[in-house]
């Protein structure tokens, strides 16, 4: 009798075990999973001047030249969304953009100055614009602007460039504002503007909310005028 209700005790004590929740450290760690798959990152306020131009020295030409300038100490701190957002207004306005070698049929080797700083391969590449889509992937009117992704050089006829780029953060929104200059090499003109990119930050990745412009400011160029 003694025997018969000690391994009924065991059997009910075995089966309480059995139906008992998962650790409380278990149940944490699928969670931190979930929110990792988009890069988890802590917010934080930025205020920062990412790129300028300034005239540098060129020892092949020995003269100075008009170039972009990266702020690399900000490059080495850059969140990810910050540089997923960069990834995506960089896209479209050229910053020293030249072939890497010979241009290949698909030109698939075009070289720009940001995407190089923050380690993404080359203009429209899998590292690219893989990382926009996977922090854009709910926004579809990004998603479909980077499918016509271009690859200009900076010695195109009809060309843009930066002149510099801001970014600010104030918790979950993002602004990247820039300074574009247009060059239309054919005709002679110069046509200046602004443009300010607002962003949510959230669980699920970035959202482009506005952007604002400023009126376009045209001008005759003056290369080569005496």
């Amino acid at each position: 009798m003694n025997n018969a209700c000690f391994l009924l005790i065991v059997v009910l004590f075995s089966s309480c075990q059995n139906s008992s929740p998962p650790p409380i450290e278990q149940e944490r760690s699928e969670n931190v999973q979930l929110v990792e798959s988009i890069d988890f990152e802590i917010l934080r306020d930025t205020s920062v001047h990412f790129l300028w131009r300034e005239n540098v020295y060129d020892d092949e030409i020995q003269d100075s030249v008009n170039s972009i300038v990266i702020n690399e100490s900000y490059v080495k701190i850059i969140s990810p969304s910050e540089k997923a957002a960069l990834a995506y207004v960089s896209t479209f306005i050229g910053n020293d953009c030249w072939w890497d070698g010979a241009m290949n049929e698909e030109r698939s080797n075009l070289k720009c100055t940001i995407l190089t700083a923050l380690n993404l391969g080359y203009q429209c590449s899998d590292g690219h614009l893989g990382l926009i889509r996977k922090w854009f992937s709910r926004d579809k009117t990004v998603l479909n602007e980077i499918v016509n992704c271009p690859t200009i050089p900076y010695t195109s006829t009809m060309q843009n460039t930066f002149e510099a780029i801001d970014i600010k953060r104030m918790q979950d929104t993002l602004e990247i504002f820039f300074a574009v200059t247009q060059m239309n090499m054919r005709e002679g003109i110069n046509t200046k503007y602004t443009e300010n990119n607002i962003f949510k930050v959230n669980q699920n990745g970035l959202n482009l909310i506005s952007k604002e412009m400023s009126e376009f400011v045209k001008s005759k160029m003056t290369i080569g005028v005496e």
